[in-house]
């Protein structure tokens, strides 16, 4: 924003300092006459020398999730192989397409495995859910990762960018930097039956101010910031016993050199 400061009305130079700049930030909301669904998928897996397959399907309770918000993963295993299944790995990965250069990458913002229900033998079947939690609080250190820029110094207001929504309903209308997320659950066979893997595409958008939820993504933000402190005090801890305890060393062989 620039103001022109003049003596009068014929002075086009104006005096310095007459500039101002302010950040602003754009939050998107999820709208509301939005359709609710359920995303599902459903991937198998079938293997050259053995009968039966492996069916593998996943599904969510809504497409459109807030920051901060549980993301149950409800996972179905149909093993009627010959192999058996070691783990349940699930991972939440954001998606970014720079429509600018023409490139995309992925970074993994929650991640998870498990061993709940394995080694599912050849016959058996499996039923679980798992808890994910996308929080930018949580990606301390991950490199590439599209966030929502703070503008306060007092308060914690960084998350994760928000998912691109196109007013048109056409996603081949965004521009710029497109932001998307998405589950993958995989899981691993024993022996030389490799793995197997599916996706499910959600929306991760802001929560409406004076909300329930936005209320609960101020405690989860306190709650993952205390925890990361700790964690980074327990660490500097162990650098600095590791630096005293190599400083003694040093200094008894210099004295013994001596």
């Amino acid at each position: 924003i620039r103001v022109h400061l003049a003596e009068n009305a014929d002075d086009y130079q104006g005096k310095k300092g007459s500039t101002v700049s302010m950040g602003i930030r754009k939050a998107q909301f999820a709208p509301a006459d939005l359709k609710e669904r359920s995303p599902t998928s459903t991937a198998e897996k079938g293997f050259m020398f053995g009968s039966g397959k492996l069916v593998l399907e996943a599904s969510l309770d809504k497409e459109v999730y807030c920051h901060g918000e549980d993301l149950p993963i409800h996972i179905s295993i149909n093993n009627q192989s010959k192999k058996s299944v070691k783990n349940i790995r699930c991972h939440i990965n954001q998606h970014c397409e720079l429509t600018m250069v023409n490139a995309q990458y992925s970074c993994k913002v929650a991640r998870l495995e498990s061993q709940d229900g394995c080694p599912l033998q050849p016959g058996s079947s499996l039923n679980r859910t798992f808890m994910l939690k996308p929080l930018a609080q949580n990606c301390y250190g991950i490199r590439g990762l599209c966030l929502d820029a703070s503008l306060s110094k007092v308060t914690d207001e960084s998350n994760l960018a928000s998912s691109s929504l196109a007013e048109s309903g056409n996603s081949n209308d965004l521009l710029g930097v497109v932001v998307s997320y998405s589950v993958k659950v995989r899981v691993v066979l024993s022996g030389m039956g490799g793995e197997l893997e599916t996706d499910l595409p959600f929306k991760l958008v802001h929560p409406r101010p004076d909300s329930l939820e936005m209320d609960k993504l101020k405690t989860e933000k306190e709650n993952a910031r205390s925890k990361g402190e700790s964690r980074r005090k327990k660490f500097q801890a162990q650098d600095s016993v590791l630096n005293e305890t190599f400083n003694a060393s040093q200094d008894s062989q210099q004295g013994a050199y001596e």
